[in-house]
Order: structure tokens, then sequence, then C-alpha cells
């Protein structure tokens, strides 16, 4: 019984579309548009290519770098968030849907 207990419940988990927060994380550090689209997060990913466009723009002024590499580290900690959110809400869509 416990078995198909466990068999059930990694179904579920299988149904779940999972997205990996540190690979999300690692490809905001690059180019912050990826992580946000790699979340399927489309908004915040035009949102991204906005701000890396002016950040590039202002290292021509001389501040641009520090932002840019501040912003980077930024739009990596929401990346990672977002995928935590997306997990936790698949799961939530995979475990409704059995109840069902």
């Amino acid at each position: 019984m416990e078995n198909q207990e466990y068999l059930k419940q990694r179904l579920i988990e299988e149904k779940a579309i999972r997205k990996s927060p540190g690979m999300s994380a690692f490809l905001a550090l690059l180019f912050p548009v990826l992580g946000a689209l790699y979340t399927r997060r489309w908004i915040m990913a035009v949102i991204f290519l906005v701000l890396d466009l002016v950040f590039v723009g202002l290292i021509f002024i001389g501040i641009g770098f520090v932002l840019l590499l501040l912003y980077r580290v930024v739009a990596a900690i929401i990346c990672y968030n977002g995928a935590r959110k997306v997990n936790v809400a698949s799961l939530e869509a995979a475990l409704s849907q059995s109840e069902n």
C-alpha cells in the first residue's frame, strides 16, 4: 500500500513542470533576459531587455559598469525566486488535477 502511495506521489511530481532555480540565476547573470525566458516570464524578459540596454548605454558615460553588475545580481535573485515560484505553482496544479 505504501508503494502505491509512493508511486502516485512520484507520478504527480513528474507531471509538474520543474525549472532549475540555479540555472535560471546563472542565465540571468550572463544575460537577464535568458533567465526570465527560461522561467517563461515574458513581461519580465521585456523589462530586463530594456534595463539591460539602458545600463549598457550608461557604460559609455562611466557609471554603467557598476550599475550593470549590480543589476545582473539583482536579476539573478529575481529569476531564482521566479523559478521556485513556477515549481510550486506547477506542483500545486498537478496535485489539484490528481485530486479531480
